[in-house]
């Protein structure tokens, strides 16, 4: 994180799981392991404004696929704006932090 504070112009945008979401590397896409996790908190603590997308996170399950199908899909839509002010409770956060010193 602090690196990419160092480098940022202007703004540092962060999208990531919330929390630890384990993925193992696939063999076309070793890139893709997930190796650390955040919290909102942690991002907070960090200086960052975040927000939580994608809906309620007990509505996804591995690799992020909804659960429930198309109903899955729908109640995440429609959970997404609920979750946008308590991203603890988000599949996904995004976080936003400004490099520049006010």
């Amino acid at each position: 994180m602090r690196e990419m504070e160092r480098v940022g112009r202007r703004t540092v945008v962060v999208m990531t799981p919330s929390g630890f979401v384990p993925q193992p590397p696939t063999e076309s896409e070793p890139w893709q392991e997930h190796r650390s996790g955040f919290e909102a908190d942690e991002l907070k603590a960090l200086g960052f404004q975040v927000q939580g997308i994608g809906g309620w996170a007990r509505l996804r399950g591995d690799y992020g696929a909804f659960r429930g199908g198309v109903l899955g899909q729908l109640a995440a839509a429609l959970s997404d704006t609920y979750v946008r002010r308590a991203p603890h409770r988000a599949f996904h956060l995004l976080a936003v932090k400004s490099t520049i010193d006010p």
